[in-house]
């Protein structure tokens, strides 16, 4: 009787240290849009911070065979470059990335065309929607919209957090699921704007001053989390869309915004444990580790 009141107390223990949600490895989905750049330097840096900061298990959907391919092909050359610098000493651990290993893995799924996969029926922790411009020529359709807003509902049934940044939140936005009283950041961009608002749809811009480098505004990135009942929001002004497969674009990202990439995950990751507060982060860095 002794050693059952110990072991009751020793779990209440660790659940009060760590709760149900530390103990459990995270897996998160990302969705990417048709014609997706499967080589864009800022995808590559999202998947590192996702699986050797957080530790995470990543899902991409991508909507034809051809990007599943290159996207998975890329997503394992991405894991054993973790590992290659894991074994010099730059992090903890290491093994030999293999297929039975792999921490990543691509679901070839097109909301509007296939059915449902069955690695989709799982849950998932966090749901990011990739920022990309492509998003706006993928839900042109009426089924492309009903496809992305039926997994955006299984989502928040299964009280996700969801992340998007820049274009990111279109289909968010167009699924016509976010409450009245939702807020999303973007960027300045007058025609995301408009969708937000035939959607219903209340949105933030970063403060001004605003300065212009070439045609492109360049600003500091804010952010909002908004909490629904029992799933959440995390979206950011951050103006990826702006970062190609070009270095030179990429150089001048890095330089305008630094470590916006890192900060998203923050904010998303104290979204999920619950120690991120509702509300506006004018200065996405502003948001702790």
């Amino acid at each position: 009787m002794r050693k059952l009141v110990w072991v009751i107390l020793l779990v209440f223990i660790a659940c009060w240290l760590g709760g149900p949600v530390a103990a459990e490895q995270q897996r998160v989905l990302i969705f990417v849009p048709p014609g997706f750049s499967y080589d864009n330097p800022l995808f590559e840096e999202l998947i590192w911070r996702l699986v050797r900061g957080v530790g995470a298990e990543v899902a991409v959907v991508a909507p034809d065979a051809e990007l599943a391919q290159a996207l998975d092909q890329r997503l394992l050359q991405i894991e054993r470059e973790i590992a290659r610098s894991v074994r010099e000493g730059q992090a903890p651990g290491g093994v030999e990335v293999t297929e039975e290993n792999r921490r990543t893995h691509v679901v070839q799924y097109h909301p509007a065309i296939s059915p449902r996969p069955a690695e989709l029926m799982e849950d998932f922790h966090k749901i990011i929607f990739f920022d990309s411009g492509k998003w706006r020529s993928a839900l042109k359709s009426e089924d492309a919209r009903a496809g992305y807003a039926q997994e955006i509902s299984q989502g928040m049934e299964m009280g996700a957090v969801f992340g998007a940044w820049g274009y990111g939140v279109l289909p968010l936005v167009e699924s016509g699921l976010l409450p009245i009283d939702a807020v999303v950041a973007i960027p300045p961009d007058v025609s995301l704007g408009d969708v937000c608002s035939q959607y219903n749809v209340k949105y933030l811009q970063p403060r001004r001053p605003w300065t212009v480098k070439g045609k492109l505004p360049v600003f500091t990135p804010h952010a909002v989390y908004w909490r629904g009942d029992g799933w959440g929001l995390f979206t950011s002004s951050i103006p990826s869309y702006i970062c190609t497969v070009l270095p030179t674009e990429y150089d001048h990202f890095q330089e305008a915004y630094g470590s916006a990439i890192e900060d998203f995950v923050n904010g998303l990751e104290g979204a999920y444990y619950g120690e991120l507060s509702p509300g506006i982060y004018w200065d996405i860095s502003d948001i702790p580790p």
